[in-house]
């Protein structure tokens, strides 16, 4: 995965405070979704937008072109424009672009009204070609479900969960891009075998033999795509077990710390307490 913004700073710190406002304070509201082969004359000039705009590229080659940077447009890309961004577009006559674009806006929830980004912000991301087809379909699917077949009163509610998550993996791509690169299967053994044996003290030796992979690769691996330690993962998915059966079973402390892989309710308590800041004695 590749990204472009002019600074990839500031384009975080945009984005990341637009998302901290949905949906405490505001929502986002679709205007419009189009599956669009680009005709010659698509953009030619600089101009302004007054909402938001997002696209998949499906097919074709063109760019987006901006004052200071260009944005390559071509199969696998998603584009993000933000309101009052001056802009133009060029695409190929003899390969026109094939989009799924969108354009919807900030509102907020007391006034109503759309919210304008202060700061005009852009950024586009090619995706990884093992998620392309992925990203597509999603894209698509959305485009007929809002088009076509989703009725009236639910539209809104897809549109903003939907583009709330594409923007929200967006940013995550941005701040995190080595976790979007395809997964080693053997990583995905690792974590699917942590989840498995969450009642269990498994050794992150044992699992690293089982996977194929040395016990230093597979900590250096698992790193890579889930931004946390095996042991740590490991850690996290047993106290999370165990407070799923403190707050929704009858089971006592000292059944539950052998339900988890403990052997001893003190450390069991000890961790607990140290990871969530309560004793599950509290609970």
């Amino acid at each position: 995965m590749s990204k472009s913004a002019k600074n990839s700073n500031i384009t975080i710190t945009h984005l990341s405070n637009i998302l901290s406002t949905i949906p405490e304070t505001n929502h986002i509201k679709l205007h419009g979704s189009f599956n669009v082969l680009t005709p010659p004359k698509w953009k030619q000039e600089f101009q302004d937008n007054h909402d938001q705009h997002l696209l998949f590229v499906r097919s074709g080659e063109g760019r987006y072109c901006f004052h200071d940077e260009v944005i390559e447009l071509k199969r696998g890309v998603i584009a993000f424009v933000s309101n009052n961004c001056i802009h133009k577009a060029e695409i190929s006559i003899d390969n026109p672009l094939n989009i799924l674009p969108m354009r919807f806006g900030f509102y907020c929830n007391k006034s109503g009204n759309q919210i304008k980004v202060d700061e005009p912000f852009y950024l586009s991301i090619n995706t990884d070609i093992n998620l392309i087809n992925i990203y597509e379909e999603k894209f698509l699917d959305f485009y007929h479900k809002i088009n076509y077949t989703e009725k009236n009163n639910l539209r809104s509610i897809l549109a903003h969960t939907f583009i709330s998550k594409i923007l929200y993996t967006l940013l995550k791509q941005y701040q995190y891009p080595s976790n979007f690169k395809k997964t080693d299967k053997r990583v995905e053994q690792a974590r699917n075998l942590i989840e498995l044996n969450k009642n269990r003290n498994i050794s992150i030796p044992e699992i690293a033999n089982k996977v194929g992979l040395s016990e230093r690769h597979l900590r250096t691996l698992f790193h890579q795509h889930y931004s946390i330690s095996p042991k740590a993962y490991q850690l996290q998915t047993r106290l999370s077990y165990a407070h799923y059966l403190l707050s929704e079973t009858k089971y006592s402390i000292k059944e539950i710390t052998f339900m988890t892989g403990y052997s001893d309710p003190y450390i069991f308590s000890k961790q607990y307490k140290k990871y969530y800041g309560i004793s599950p004695s509290k609970h």
